[in-house]
């Protein structure tokens, strides 16, 4: 099997695939000979709806870097046309329509994801560097009535009623769906067939609830590909197959005599004889998979005496024998529900919307019903690495050492090395009570969801406040009564900023931590915020 498909397959990504085991012998064609054939190209679609994504998106993201890794080249679409309309997958109302400009904010906002951390590579030095192209540079300037014949006119709309994202709102009468929704499989199916006919991308990728749309893909690719069929330029063709031939291969060889008998009989330019000319062109196709040390098709039609235009649209033919489908299962908890949220929200991929700190605490609270699958999901760890995390957390659940495997796995992989240290030196701070050494941010990201109030500086002035005292206040609630409150201090049960406290501290403005606030804690869920202003 192929390493990308073996990969994914292990890791429980694979939901949906069409023509698998052809796909298998597509990719592994080139881990076979690498030198005689380019390396396979896939795809996954981004619509910049925010001006970040989130870890739902982050699994496409991944995927294109596993396809990477197994030596293909990936390609991040953005929606920049797309992204005008909408999705209607899985939604029960229409969507909002954004401006351009937000749109086009949004794009620029997002493609600094995939150059971020350890995810994709770009450097020009790589044989298969990662490739970002949007949408908006072929649709963009696409008329309603080009896009009516060199789409529309491919498609029914019988078939496009059938599927999921537009029966669901056609049973609904108080939604309905618009034409501007209802278009969007057409968009999204072009996308792959441009792709295909202009890149080589013969594989689109994406979540299960996409699969009807990467399916019309692959369905406007051979239409638009049997379209084609009647100009085939003949002396391309058979250059093609005579330099394999004249190499002694016997299915070349094969091939070249059927093709020299289709054009003497006149086969080969009747438009009526088209679903025997394809017939030809797939097994020429399928013969190329079985032995890719025969040639590089793209190779000798582009150096063909004939115009290259020409050419062009041959080989989008050919590329249109290839051209897959591959989701995977939405993520989901392993009671069923809905994954990547917290209760401030949505869990995102940039520093600004979710802090590298926040995205390590979030990974560092996987449950142990789920922690392994999110390792398989959202890591490149090796299968054995997997595995002895999986047994450790059945042999020792309270060590937790699969979630701190994953919380530096995840965010080493998304923000880079440097800031996984420093979230996980911050967390390491938190649960220690070292709360002075770290950075004010860090900190109040850490105390966010604490208790707190907030209090004068000029109380902090002379003696300052008594430890017991505050204890007692109503807004700190740390304990019910002054006796209480000696126990828990005699106890050493009380800390300031992480030190013991002794029954007779008072608070002073040296207690502060960065000017601004205090942290009390009495034991280990008890923590209340002292802020201290004016």
């Amino acid at each position: 099997m192929s390493a990308f498909l073996s990969d994914m397959k292990w890791r429980g990504l694979l939901q949906q695939v069409t023509d698998e085991p052809t796909l298998d012998k597509h990719l592994a064609s080139v881990q076979a000979n690498s030198a005689a054939a380019a390396e396979r190209r896939a795809y996954v679609g981004f619509d910049p709806t925010a001006d970040s994504l989130t870890i739902g998106n982050l699994v496409g993201i991944m995927a294109l870097a596993r396809f990477q890794r197994a030596g293909h080249t990936p390609f991040a679409l953005m929606g920049g046309a797309t992204g005008l309309i909408g999705d209607p997958s899985g939604k029960s109302a229409e969507r909002t329509l954004n401006t351009r400009e937000v749109v086009e904010a949004n794009v620029q906002r997002i493609q600094r994801i995939f150059s971020g951390g350890q995810l994709l590579d770009f450097s020009p030095t790589a044989k298969n560097k990662a490739r970002i192209v949007n949408n908006i540079d072929w649709l963009g300037n696409m008329g309603f009535l080009e896009a009516l014949r060199e789409i529309g006119k491919h498609f029914s709309v019988n078939m496009m009623i059938q599927k999921d994202s537009v029966k669901e709102r056609l049973t609904n009468r108080d939604q309905g769906i618009s034409y501007t929704e209802f278009s969007y499989m057409l968009l999204q199916g072009y996308d792959f067939a441009y792709l295909c006919e202009k890149e080589g991308v013969t594989l689109q990728m994406g979540g299960s609830d996409q699969f009807g749309n990467i399916v019309v893909g692959a369905d406007l690719i051979r239409k638009r590909g049997n379209a084609r069929a009647i100009n085939l330029d003949a002396e391309s063709l058979f250059l093609l197959l005579e330099r394999s031939a004249n190499a002694g291969d016997a299915a070349a060889q094969a091939l070249r005599a059927e093709y020299q008998g289709l054009e003497q009989s006149g086969v080969w330019h009747d438009p009526a004889m088209i679903e025997r000319k394809d017939e030809f062109f797939l097994r020429c196709a399928r013969g190329i998979e079985a032995n890719p040390s025969w040639f590089r098709f793209e190779d000798t039609l582009l150096k063909s005496p004939s115009q290259q235009a020409s050419n062009r649209a041959d080989i989008a033919r050919f590329r249109s024998h290839f051209a897959f489908g591959l989701t995977w299962p939405l993520v989901t908890k392993a009671d069923g529900t809905k994954f990547g949220k917290t209760e401030s929200g949505a869990i995102w991929l940039t520093a600004d919307r979710t802090s590298p700190y926040a995205y390590y605490q979030f990974w560092l609270n996987a449950a142990d019903a789920d922690v392994v699958r999110l390792l398989k999901t959202y890591t490149f760890l090796s299968q054995g690495e997997i595995a002895a995390l999986e047994h450790s957390v059945q042999a020792n659940p309270g060590a937790r050492d699969a979630q701190r495997a994953l919380a530096r796995e995840a965010t080493r992989i998304l923000h880079g090395e440097t800031e996984m240290l420093a979230a996980e030196a911050a967390a390491k701070a938190v649960f220690s009570g070292d709360l002075a050494s770290l950075p004010l941010a860090t900190l109040q990201e850490a105390l966010a969801s604490a208790p707190g109030s907030t209090r004068s500086k000029a109380k902090l002035e002379g003696p300052g406040e008594s430890l017991l005292d505050l204890m007692l206040l109503p807004e700190v609630a740390l304990a019910s009564s002054k006796r209480e409150a000696r126990e828990f201090l005699q106890a050493g049960a009380v800390t300031i900023n992480g030190r013991k406290a002794a029954l007779e501290d008072c608070l002073t403005a040296s207690d502060l931590l960065h000017n601004t606030l205090i942290v009390l804690k009495r034991g280990k869920k008890n923590t209340h915020v002292l802020r201290y202003g004016g």
